[in-house]
């Protein structure tokens, strides 16, 4: 009986070790990844703060998203004046809410994968495609729910803006 009483309290401590070096690790992982996002963000977003300042605009709806390629895609959008940018470290879009004439949202499938996920903004006759995954991915796993919660986000908040402006035309008309 104490010979199991030894043994169990051997692997107690075997398991809180490897519990606590898992968490360290996790910290620094967290860590690394975090530098890694601002140091992919952090161009973009001084471009827009730049952009903002010289035109007196207030940029209140901000969304940040990375791609599975490591590229950085902010979406900002001031309401008050009606207009909103798409950046990327190489591009960047800016354009009127009047502007903005439809956007849709795709997924390549194959099979039981998912191949590809982007968003198509159509302003002012042209499309500008934002590529959120460009390799295969299974939809139901993590980094297939995170990439896909992308996708709709983005979407969604300018999807948002779009149907504002319906609603307004749609008034205009009463």
């Amino acid at each position: 009986m104490r010979i199991f009483t030894y043994i169990l309290c051997f692997a107690l401590v075997i398991f809180t070790v490897f519990n606590f070096i898992a968490l360290i690790s996790a910290k620094k992982r967290k860590a690394v990844g975090n530098r890694s996002y601002q140091a992919i963000i952090w161009p973009i977003e001084q471009r827009l703060l730049k952009y903002m300042k010289e035109r007196g605009l207030d940029y209140s709806i901000v969304k940040r998203m990375i791609n599975d390629k490591g590229e950085g895609i902010i979406f900002v959008s001031d309401p008050k004046n009606k207009v909103a940018a798409v950046a990327m470290s190489d591009d960047t879009l800016h354009f009127h809410f009047s502007e903005l004439e439809n956007v849709e949202r795709y997924y390549q499938l194959e099979g039981k994968k998912t191949t590809g996920a982007m968003v198509v903004l159509t302003v002012d006759g042209t499309d500008y495609k934002y590529m959120i995954a460009s390799s295969k991915f299974n939809p139901r796993g993590l980094l297939g729910k995170v990439l896909y919660d992308t996708t709709e986000d983005f979407y969604s908040v300018v999807h948002a803006i779009l149907e504002d402006k319906e609603k307004g035309n749609d008034q205009e008309k009463k």
